[in-house]
């Protein structure tokens, strides 16, 4: 799993604010059934943390989930979606 071109967005307005390639990740998992966790890390710092999801859909077209990372003295928790 791997994110790129990270964002942050206004919760309220859903306005763009600024690029987040500190938040930029990558990681590897288990995968059971139709949901995944994720053990990840941040290509730009000492961020690590999970990812856990959900896959959708008959062909699992769809996936969504939620992460939580930090390095101890910082902490981000974010959610994330995808279609195919």
């Amino acid at each position: 799993m791997a994110s790129t071109d990270t964002v942050f967005v206004d919760i309220d307005s859903g306005n763009f604010l600024s690029a987040a390639p500190e938040l930029d990740f990558a990681g590897n998992g288990n995968i059971d059934g139709s949901s995944f966790d994720v053990e990840i890390g941040s290509f730009l710092n000492e961020l690590s943390g999970t990812a856990n999801g959900q896959f959708y859909g008959p062909n699992a077209e769809e996936v969504g989930g939620t992460y939580v990372t930090g390095d101890g003295s910082t902490s981000y928790t974010g959610s994330f979606g995808a279609t195919q």
